[in-house]
C-alpha cells in the first residue's frame, strides 16, 4: 500500500484480548507512521486510529467530544490517545476517502455470494448514505445485484436521499428504498446502551445518541416523508426513548411498523407496549452465544434476559431475528440456534424462558421478516401467487439436533436455481 494511503482493520475484541482495552494510537503507531490506521471494534461503534490518522482527521487536544460520541484522551485529560467512541468515530469514517466504484462494486460481488450461500435472498442496507446508494443502484443498472436490498437511509444526516432514491428505484426491481434508519444509542458489550440502572461495578449507564426533541423531530418528518423507521435501540432506556417518542407521534393502531433493532435488554412490560404501539421487535439473538459471557459481566443478572424473544412469542408480539453482519457473518442459522437453546459461548444457560422452538424462529426470519418489509403478500410463505425464493436445506431443522449444523444446500431466487 503506498505511504499516505489508509490501512484499515476489522473486528478486533477488546473483551477476547489479553490486556482487555482498545488500542491506543501508540499501539497503532507500531504498525505505521507513515499510513493513516483505523482499526475499527466488532461492534462498529467504536474503535482507535494512529498518530498521522488523529492529523488528518483535524483531532486535537482542542477538539471537543461531538454530541452522543466521545474522543479518548491521555493522562492530561486533553490530548486524543487515539481510541474513538460512537459518533466521534463515525464522524470520523465519514474522512476517510472513499474506495472507487470499481473496487466497490467488486466487493459488493462478494458480499452478495456469501449472504447467497447462507440462504439469505433478501438483505438489509441498514445506514445508507448517498455513497452506499449510489454503489447499489449502479450494481443493479449493470445487472449486478443478484439479491433483494432493502435500503433504509441514515435520517439525521441524509434524509433528502429518501424521496430521490424512491423516485430513482425500479418498480419490480431488486433494489427498494425502504425508510429512515436512526441510531438511539451504542452498545452493551462496550458499555455505551443507553440503560436505565448502571452498569455492573460502576455507575456509568452508557448514553443516549439523541435527545428526545431531536427524536421527536427525527420521526415526525419521517411520519411525513411516508417513511418507515428503524430505530437502533441496544439499552432499555434507549428503548423507553423510542416507546415514548412514537406513542407522541403515531396513533395507537397505526400501521407503520417502526422497528426497534437489536432490543437487547427491552422489558416485558416494554415489549407489551411496544405491542400497543405496533412496534416490531428485531432481535439479534446471536448476542446470546457471541457476547453473552461479556454481558453477564457487564450488566449482571439483567444479562439473563437479552433477547426476550420467548416473552415476545407469550404476548403474540411478531418478532424477526438478524446478525447485523460484519459484527457477526450473514449464517441465519446461527441466529436461530442462539434464540432456541440460549447458551452463551462458555456454556452458561441464560433465562430458558425466553427460549423458543426452531418453528418460530423460522417463522421470524421468513414470514415476519417479510412483514417487516411491507412485503408479505410478495414473499415470506410458500403460496401460490408468490415469490418462489427458498432453500433446500441439509437438515429439517425443525428435528436437526444441532440448528448450527444445518447447512444451505441449494439456493432458488425468484424461481431460478442458483
Amino acid at each position: 500500500i503506498p505511504e499516505g494511503e489508509w490501512v484499515l482493520g476489522f473486528g478486533y475484541e477488546q473483551n477476547d484480548m489479553r490486556e482487555k482495552r482498545h488500542p491506543t494510537r501508540e499501539v497503532l503507531d507500531r504498525v505505521s507512521t507513515t499510513h493513516p490506521v483505523m482499526v475499527t471494534q466488532m461492534s462498529g461503534h467504536m474503535g482507535a486510529v494512529n498518530s498521522l490518522a488523529l492529523r488528518l482527521l483535524g483531532l486535537d487536544a482542542g477538539t471537543p467530544d461531538p454530541e452522543g460520541g466521545r474522543i479518548g484522551r491521555q493522562d492530561d485529560g486533553a490530548t486524543p490517545n487515539g481510541y474513538l467512541e460512537e459518533r466521534a468515530f463515525t464522524l470520523a469514517g465519514t474522512k476517510i476517502p472513499p474506495v472507487d466504484l470499481e473496487e466497490n462494486l467488486r466487493l459488493l460481488d462478494q458480499a452478495q455470494e456469501i449472504y447467497l450461500a447462507n440462504g439469505i435472498t433478501t438483505a438489509q442496507e441498514g445506514l445508507t448514505r448517498q455513497g452506499e446508494w449510489d454503489i447499489l443502484t449502479e450494481a443493479e443498472r449493470r445487472g449486478r445485484l443478484k439479491m433483494d436490498v432493502v435500503a433504509y437511509v441514515d435520517w439525521n444526516g441524509s434524509a433528502g436521499l429518501y424521496a430521490s432514491g424512491r423516485r430513482a428505484a425500479s418498480p419490480g426491481g431488486r433494489l427498494r428504498m425502504g425508510g429512515a434508519k436512526l441510531m438511539l444509542d451504542g452498545s452493551p458489550q462496550n458499555r455505551t446502551a443507553y440503560m436505565t440502572q448502571p452498569y455492573a461495578g460502576g455507575t456509568d449507564r452508557g448514553y443516549p445518541a439523541l435527545r428526545d426533541g431531536q427524536l421527536l423531530d427525527l420521526l415526525r418528518s419521517a411520519k411525513e416523508a411516508g417513511a418507515q423507521v428503524l430505530a437502533h435501540c441496544n439499552g432499555d432506556a434507549a428503548a423507553e426513548q423510542l416507546i415514548w417518542a412514537v406513542g407522541q407521534v403515531y396513533p395507537k393502531g397505526n400501521d407503520a411498523r417502526t422497528v426497534m433493532i437489536h432490543a437487547q435488554t427491552v422489558t416485558a412490560d416494554q415489549l407489551a407496549r411496544m405491542k400497543e404501539l405496533g412496534i416490531i421487535p428485531s432481535f439479534f439473538a446471536s448476542h446470546i452465544e457471541h457476547f453473552g459471557d461479556t454481558h453477564l459481566r457487564n450488566l449482571g443478572d439483567r444479562a439473563q434476559r437479552i433477547s426476550p424473544c420467548g416473552t415476545a412469542q407469550r404476548l403474540s408480539l411478531p418478532f424477526t431475528l438478524h446478525m447485523d453482519t460484519p459484527v457477526l457473518p450473514p449464517n441465519l442459522m446461527d441466529a436461530l440456534s442462539s434464540a432456541c437453546r440460549r447458551v452463551t459461548a462458555s456454556g452458561v444457560p441464560l433465562d430458558p424462558s425466553e427460549r423458543i422452538t426452531p418453528a418460530q424462529g423460522l417463522r421470524a426470519l421468513t414470514l415476519n421478516a417479510a412483514h417487516q418489509y411491507f412485503q408479505e403478500g410478495e414473499k415470506g410463505s410458500l403460496e401460490a401467487g408468490k415469490r418462489a425464493d427458498m432453500l433446500l436445506l441439509s437438515q429439517d431443522p425443525l428435528t436437526a439436533p444441532d440448528l448450527k449444523a444445518v447447512r444451505v444446500e441449494r439456493v432458488v431466487l425468484r424461481g431460478q436455481m442458483l
